[in-house]
C-alpha cells in the first residue's frame, strides 16, 4: 500500500469521526446533564435567542428582553417585547440561527477550497495536454484533500453548535383555578 493510499484512509477515518462523535454527546463530550430548572434560565443573558412553548402549547422565539425575574421571562419577538409568567412556561430552549452558525461557514469554506483544488489540478493537467505534455501525479489533490477534511470539521461544528439545547422543563402544569 502506497503512502498516498495510507493516507486517504487515514483522512477518511478522521473525517468519519468527526461526522459521528457529535451524534453521541454523552460519549464525545461526557459529562453529566444539568437538571432543567429554572436556574438555567437564570443564567441566560440578555439577546440570548430562546425558543418558549407554554403549557396550552403557544410556543414563541425570540431574544431574552432583559434581566430575567424569578417568576417572569422577558422576551423580545417579532410582535413586540412581551413578559411571560413562569407557570404558563412548559419548556425553553436555546438555538443559534442558522447565520450565526460559525460551522456552517467553515464547512462551505472547506467545499470552496476543494473546489478552486480540483479545478487547479484539472486547468493543470488541460494546459499539459495541449503542449503535449502529459503530467504525471495528481496535481490539485492536496488541497482537495484539505478541502474535505476542512468540510468534514465544519459540518460536525454546524452540528454541535446549531443543536437546540433544553434549559428549562416544568415538571407539571400548573393547577387549575378553582370555580
Amino acid at each position: 500500500m502506497t503512502r498516498y493510499a495510507k493516507f486517504r484512509r487515514y483522512v477518511t477515518m478522521l473525517s468519519l469521526c468527526a461526522m459521528v462523535m457529535p451524534l453521541a454527546p454523552g460519549v464525545a463530550f461526557g459529562g453529566e446533564k444539568r437538571p432543567l430548572d429554572w436556574g438555567n434560565v437564570m443564567l441566560l443573558h440578555d439577546g440570548t435567542p430562546v425558543a418558549v412553548t407554554l403549557f396550552n402549547n403557544q410556543s414563541y422565539r425570540g431574544k431574552v428582553d432583559g434581566l430575567i425575574k424569578a417568576d417572569t421571562l422577558p422576551l423580545k419577538t417579532k410582535d413586540g417585547p412581551m413578559a411571560i409568567p413562569r407557570r404558563d412556561i412548559k419548556t425553553i430552549m436555546t438555538y443559534k440561527p442558522l447565520l450565526a452558525n460559525p460551522g456552517a461557514y467553515i464547512a462551505v469554506g472547506g467545499v470552496l477550497l476543494g473546489s478552486v483544488g480540483g479545478l487547479a489540478g484539472s486547468a493543470k493537467q488541460l494546459s499539459g495536454l495541449e503542449g503535449g505534455n502529459v503530467s504525471s501525479g495528481n496535481p490539485g489533490t492536496k488541497l482537495e484533500i484539505a478541502g474535505i477534511i476542512v468540510a468534514a470539521g465544519g459540518v460536525a461544528v454546524a452540528i454541535v453548535g446549531g443543536k437546540p439545547r433544553s434549559v428549562y422543563e416544568a415538571t407539571q402544569a400548573p393547577a387549575e383555578p378553582p370555580k
